[in-house]
């Protein structure tokens, strides 16, 4: 039983075993940086795609904005039709009620264009005058809550449009490869 001692590690550490290794090594190092651009150029494009969807979303408020805003300016004009003509049918009704009034005063023998008479008449005109400022008082103070309104939709629209650019802008800067 003489012999040579032989390790079973013997070929493991031989030259050409530890040649290969090193071949082997550089292909995994190959293949993981193949692996890791792949992944890279997979999350810089879906990076891109995310950023593309959310330009489209602030394009979609920003039209909705200023669909919005079209709206209420339309609203404004409307109201402002519907107050013109609630005005001018309540002073036809408080001409006529006036009229009304000084046809019983005159058939009852007074003279309507002197004295009281003459008073009372000025001042229902008046009071109907003044009823008529408010209205349209009125009326200007809410449009003017909603073209603040429309200004703001407006603003938004703007807003919502640059942000889309930007996203835009840094989208088609990124660059997979």
């Amino acid at each position: 039983m003489t012999g040579e001692y032989k390790s079973i590690f013997g070929n493991v550490f031989s030259e050409n075993s530890i040649g290969m290794m090193k071949d082997m090594s550089i292909i995994g190092s190959i293949g993981g940086s193949l692996t890791s651009m792949a992944g890279t150029y997979y999350a810089t494009q879906a990076q891109k795609d995310a950023l593309s969807y959310q330009e489209q979303q602030l394009n979609f408020e920003a039209t909705v904005a200023d669909m919005n805003a079209a709206l209420v300016e339309s609203g404004i004009a409307e109201s402002r039709d519907i107050i013109r003509k609630n005005i001018g049918a309540t002073q036809m009704q408080d001409r006529e009620r006036i009229e009304a009034d000084r046809n019983r005063a005159a058939a009852g023998n007074v003279k309507v264009d002197t004295g009281s008479a003459r008073e009372r008449t000025e001042a229902q005109n008046l009071m109907s005058d003044l009823n008529a400022m408010s209205q349209r008082v009125s009326g200007e103070i809410k449009h003017k809550g909603m073209q603040q309104q429309a200004s703001n939709l407006q603003v938004s629209a703007s807003m919502s449009r640059g942000s889309a650019s930007n996203l835009r802008a840094t989208a088609s800067s990124m660059s997979p490869a």
